[in-house]
């Protein structure tokens, strides 16, 4: 053990209570408003009520299909709360005769990290890693909205004491300050190098403290919005912050087994605590701040005397949280009897499934982004008919531009042989008596001989090519095959 500054200290903690009964690791503590009992949440899907007095065995709460990651007390202590990885929320009686009664609220579609009540118990608060944060309204049973900002899995979230803000963190490595009313971010701070795995408000309601992988615990100031104190807490990740009462100390613990005190109005370590064998996952102070329990890996609960005297009550000043006023009539309301809940995990219950307003929000977006692809489709299918008209109309006019290059290239080639016609010296009898025969001709371009040329082979001048006669083949003429190449 180790002591720092005791400026609120009598002795140093001593180690009072050992609970074992968990067969894994215990990852969430609470203590019950009045401080005579501890509950805990365990890796081996078991949630225990424990009592101070040892002839009495804890109450088991039993229902969760998976490690129960979240516990908590209701502001009386009447009701507690769980959060597993079978994704659900439920509510128990804290009763021995009634523990087997639970209402199970389905609405993440992945393990639920964090619950807890609000101050008031007007409002239930889940985390998850579904990326979101949900409300539940306790009197109606109704679900009363999600918060949507977290880019990955959601591993803490927190009530303020003025019930009005919730504070966040998770693997995005953020921690995000929301509106419990408008359910809109009124901040975000992104120091951390890591992903943020525990969140609590100072007792007064003006800073946020945050622990995560990084192995730092920062605590911000939500009036002026910025980091105020940094700690290189942890030899490992740190899994739990919790504030004294008082609000003049910080309790925080780590997989490198240590439970460390901090003198926040200081900023230096006060105490560091060993007692666990393994990674210490969760912390818990009293109501009073008479004494914290600790636990983790080792699957021990342990209860210390924190030995810290209490200064006066700390009263919540009056922050405004930017254009957020602070709400100070708190009230302390019990959910309604088990009697009032439906049995059957909410079947005809009436509770609005909260993951209606995810879809109605992803559906509009899908429209969208549809509306968008079908104006783009029409503006290519517009391109494409300019293309079609366009080339339309160039082969039109290549092709009358080459019918007319054609026509002209006849003419001038009839033009030549007609004047080879005309200087042709007259014709040997022989020739004209036995002159070649030809088909009539059906156009002029068309033109073909129907027998060879009959000559006289004793005579040259009797030997003549088809260019030296009136009605040529024109086809056959060099002169014009070349200027019918395209």
């Amino acid at each position: 053990m180790e002591s720092g500054g005791r400026d609120f200290w009598g002795t140093d903690p001593e180690l009072v209570r050992s609970f074992r009964g968990h067969r894994d690791a215990v990852l969430s503590l609470d203590f019950h408003p009045s401080g005579r009992q501890v509950a805990s949440a365990g890796a081996d899907g078991l949630a225990l009520l424990w009592n101070f007095k040892e002839d009495m065995r804890p109450i088991r709460l039993v229902g969760h299909t998976g490690a129960v990651n979240s516990i908590e007390f209701s502001p009386s202590g009447a009701w507690v709360v769980t959060g597993g990885a079978d994704g659900t929320l439920r509510l128990w009686k804290n009763s021995a005769q009634q523990a087997k009664k639970q209402l199970a609220i389905k609405g993440h579609s992945a393990p639920v990290r964090a619950a807890s009540f609000s101050a008031d118990a007007q409002l239930l608060l889940s985390a998850s890693d579904d990326k979101t944060l949900k409300l539940w309204t306790v009197s109606d049973r109704r679900f009363a909205g999600s918060l949507i900002g977290h880019r990955h899995w959601v591993r803490s979230a927190r009530f303020s004491p003025d019930c009005r803000l919730i504070a966040s963190g998770g693997e995005d490595k953020v921690v995000m300050v929301w509106d419990a009313e408008t359910k809109r971010q009124v901040t975000s701070f992104e120091e951390h190098e890591g992903p943020v795995l525990a969140v609590a408000f100072h007792p007064d309601g003006t800073c946020v403290a945050s622990g995560g992988e990084d192995r730092t615990v920062k605590l911000w100031d939500l009036r002026s919005r910025k980091l105020i104190q940094h700690y290189n807490a942890h030899g490992d990740s740190v899994r739990g912050i919790k504030f004294h009462p008082g609000g003049h100390f910080l309790g925080t613990v780590g997989d490198d087994g240590r439970v460390k005190l901090w003198d926040v109005r200081q900023g230096r370590a006060a105490c560091s605590l060993s007692g666990h064998s393994g990674a210490v996952r969760a912390i818990a102070f009293s109501d009073t701040g008479e004494h914290l329990t600790t636990a983790g890996d080792d699957s021990l609960i342990l209860v210390w005397k924190s030995n810290i005297a209490k200064p006066a009550e700390v009263a919540p000043s009056q922050p405004q949280y930017g254009d957020i006023p602070f709400r100070s009539n708190v009230r302390q309301q019990d959910p309604p009897p088990l009697s009032h809940w439906d049995d059957k995990e909410n079947r005809g219950s009436g509770l609005a499934h909260p993951l209606a307003e995810d879809i109605s929000r992803v559906v509009d977006r899908i429209v969208s982004q549809m509306d968008k692809m079908t104006s783009t489709f029409q503006g290519l299918d517009r391109r494409l008919t300019r293309v079609e008209e366009t080339t339309k109309d160039l082969i039109s006019r290549l092709n009358r531009n080459r019918g007319g290059k054609v026509r002209e290239n006849a003419a001038n080639v009839l033009g030549r042989h007609q004047q080879q016609d005309d200087e042709v010296p007259s014709m040997h009898p022989a020739f004209l008596e036995s002159g070649p025969r030809f088909a009539e001709p059906t156009d002029s371009l068309n033109a073909r001989y129907e027998e060879p040329i009959s000559h006289n082979p004793a005579d040259p001048h009797a030997t003549f090519t088809s260019q030296a006669l009136g009605q040529p083949n024109i086809f056959n003429s060099g002169a014009l095959a070349g200027s019918l190449r395209p």
